[in-house]
């Protein structure tokens, strides 16, 4: 009976987990660059790499 009791308390921490956490992920806000050059400085200063998305309506 203790295993049945604590396999399902592990499954609903689990469960809960897997709904907070990205719930949390989601309030970050995402600060957007003004300019290439911008967006590039703050790359190389992050040592992150640098996404450059490109849109037409057409």
């Amino acid at each position: 009976m203790f295993k049945s009791v604590l396999s399902r308390l592990s499954l609903a921490i689990v469960l809960l987990m897997a709904v907070a956490i990205p719930a949390h992920i989601a309030d970050a806000e995402i600060e957007w660059g003004k300019s290439i050059e911008e967006g590039m400085k703050a790359a190389a200063k992050a040592d992150k790499p640098l996404m450059l998305d490109f849109y037409t309506d057409s």
